[in-house]
């Protein structure tokens, strides 16, 4: 019995904090918008040498791929 007491004081408690965190949600939406315009741009700038880094991976991948195929082909 002590343990099912338990449980439910448990329930009750989360049941609390999840009503809170609810109270709490519009506030936060009315906030001002955070300006992530900087961020994309400097996420845009890197993709052209992300592209040849994996590019170049790629290439490795394939060559080993046709080696090894080579090399059990003869």
């Amino acid at each position: 019995m002590h343990t099912l007491a338990k449980t439910r004081s448990l329930v009750r408690r989360g049941a609390a904090a999840v009503g809170a965190a609810a109270l709490a949600l519009p506030v936060v939406s009315h906030a001002q918008a955070v300006d992530v315009s900087g961020v994309v741009q400097e996420i845009q700038a890197q993709r052209q040498p992300i592209l040849a880094i994996g590019a170049a991976v790629f290439t490795v991948l394939i060559a080993a791929a046709i080696w090894k195929w080579l090399r059990r082909a003869t």
